[in-house]
């Protein structure tokens, strides 16, 4: 709440140097997400491991029996990981999953991090070519219930 009293207070003052951006409407709209990322409520990952970890601590047996999969992460610009949940209680680790995975996604880490402060959409990212899946597509989008139980218990 707060955060939107600062953007708008912010966005009001700033209007001529908005309207004076206009013209590279790129750079404005830039500036506009980038403030409505800094003043959101939900916090926000500027790493991969931080994604993960926040991934770990909601991996548990109650998502395990939703999700049923074994996930492969293949980043190209940082360390794989995988996310299992589909035994146990879940485990999130660096590197290649001990099984066969049912799903591998590979992406850039910056559009992962992207996907998970929720400035890409995961079906753009697919639809787009920056996120490509192989294996099961139906236990690949239950990986979005994950994303959003992680995010929620970030707050």
């Amino acid at each position: 709440m707060i955060g939107k009293q600062i953007l708008s207070t912010l966005a009001r003052t700033s209007s001529m140097g908005l309207r004076a951006g206009a013209s590279n409407g790129r750079n404005s709209r830039a500036l506009i997400i980038n403030l409505n990322r800094l003043y959101s409520d939900n916090p926000t990952y500027n790493t991969i491991p931080q994604v993960f970890d926040r991934i770990a601590v909601v991996a548990d047996e109650k998502i395990v029996e939703q999700v049923k999969a074994l996930f492969q992460f293949n980043l190209s610009s940082d360390t794989n990981y995988y996310v299992d949940l589909k035994n146990g209680a879940g485990k999130v680790g660096k590197g290649e999953s001990p099984e066969k995975p049912d799903v591998t996604i590979t992406m850039d880490a910056d559009n992962l991090l992207k996907m998970f402060n929720k400035e890409l959409l995961p079906t753009t990212a697919f639809m787009t070519g920056k996120l490509t899946v192989k294996g099961d597509l139906t236990k690949a989008l239950t990986l979005e219930k994950v994303m959003k139980a992680a995010r929620e218990a970030g707050k």
